[in-house]
C-alpha cells in the first residue's frame, strides 16, 4: 500500500487492506483476502474527506459527492449473502449520514 504514494504522485489514497489482520498470523501464499482503495486527484484534496475504511469498503466524501468502493464475498465464501448484506446496511447508514450529497459506489468480486 505504501506504494501508491510512492509511484503515483499525482493522487492520494484512502485504502484498507484486508491482509493486514492475516499477515500478523503468520505467512501467506498469494493474496486470498480482499481490500478496498479509492484514488483521489491531488487536485481535490482541499474538498475530500474520508469518512470510512473498512476491510470491505472505503467511503470517501469529494464536494457534494459520496464515493464508496465496495470489495464483496466470492461466490465460495461462508456466509456470503449475510457478508453482503451487512455490508450494504454499513454502506447506507454512512449515507443516510450526508443526505446532501449523491452517492456513486462502485464494487468488485471474485468469482
Amino acid at each position: 500500500m505504501y506504494r501508491f504514494e510512492q509511484d503515483i504522485t499525482s493522487h492520494f489514497a484512502f485504502v484498507k487492506s484486508a491482509m493486514s489482520h492475516c499477515v500478523a498470523h503468520g505467512p501467506l501464499v498469494g493474496r486470498p483476502y480482499g481490500g478496498a482503495l479509492i484514488l483521489i486527484k491531488n487536485e481535490l484534496r482541499g474538498v475530500t474527506t474520508c469518512v470510512y475504511c473498512a476491510d470491505r469498503y472505503v467511503i470517501v466524501r469529494v464536494g457534494n459527492l459520496l464515493v464508496v468502493n465496495v470489495y464483496l464475498p466470492c461466490a465460495g465464501t461462508d456466509n456470503r449473502l449475510n457478508i453482503i448484506e451487512d455490508i450494504l446496511y454499513d454502506v447506507w447508514s454512512w449515507r443516510l449520514q450526508s443526505p446532501e450529497c449523491v452517492l456513486c459506489i462502485g464494487y468488485g468480486w471474485r468469482l
